[in-house]
């Protein structure tokens, strides 16, 4: 599994349905030590800079790398 911080350095591109998309840009350490959110900077103006809990899994999807969806594609 992929780690936050593989998708800053990649410059990973994510969607949200409420959001479009946008590029994770780092990690939001909260002191209470609950839970850290992940910074994603949207390319929409008005949606600017957001944070998302750390299991963004469920507000975000990671958009796929056009050459891994092609070697998928061949693999079937």
């Amino acid at each position: 599994m992929k780690t936050i911080k593989h998708y800053i350095e990649k410059k990973t591109k994510i969607y949200s349905l409420e959001f479009g998309v946008g590029e994770i840009v780092g990690i939001y350490k909260l002191y209470d030590g609950i839970n850290d959110y992940i910074e994603v900077k949207f390319y929409s103006e008005s949606n600017g800079t957001r944070l998302f809990p750390q299991d963004f899994k469920s507000e975000l999807r990671v958009i796929s790398n056009p050459m891994e969806l092609t070697f998928m594609l061949k693999c079937l």
